[in-house]
């Protein structure tokens, strides 16, 4: 398993400790719609990635989003306390068990949409650093 899956599943483990969300309320990559019942939802998948080489070393830093659906009379409402909650739990550990050097909040973007009911999408970015030896996905630098 790569370093960056580790990290994503970690990222995952703690989101799901938001008192707004649960377990069943937290996926991976996941792509099909999520049903009102399923509201709030957040949904976390890895975007892109850049690679610096420094003399045996890889600088690794790749974006994460972390999107969360929303529904009800003011939706962002709902949104906001779920980042809220998300982000501080992010923030107690943001090497992920040592996994990252440094995590980043880059963005964010709110969607709003007339569904069954209101309905929002918050899209956070986050970059991930990490270092690991130039050849390997799947060791962290020792």
């Amino acid at each position: 398993m790569t370093i960056r899956k580790d990290i994503l599943v970690a990222m995952a483990a703690a989101a799901a400790a938001a008192p707004s969300l649960g377990t069943a309320r937290v996926f991976r990559s996941r792509t099909s719609a999520i049903a009102r019942n399923e509201s709030p939802a957040l949904v976390i998948r890895p975007s892109d990635e850049g690679v610096t080489p420094m003399d045996g070393v890889a600088e690794r830093d790749f974006s994460v989003q972390v999107l969360i659906i929303a529904r009800g009379d003011i939706p962002d409402d709902i949104a906001d306390q779920v980042i809220g909650e998300v982000h501080a739990l992010f923030a107690a550990d943001p090497s992920f068990g040592g996994r990252a050097a440094h995590l980043f909040e880059t963005s964010s973007a709110w969607t709003f949409a007339d569904a069954d009911e209101a309905a929002c999408e918050l899209d956070v970015r986050y970059r991930v650093r990490l270092y690991t030896p130039e050849g390997s996905l799947t060791e962290p630098l020792q």
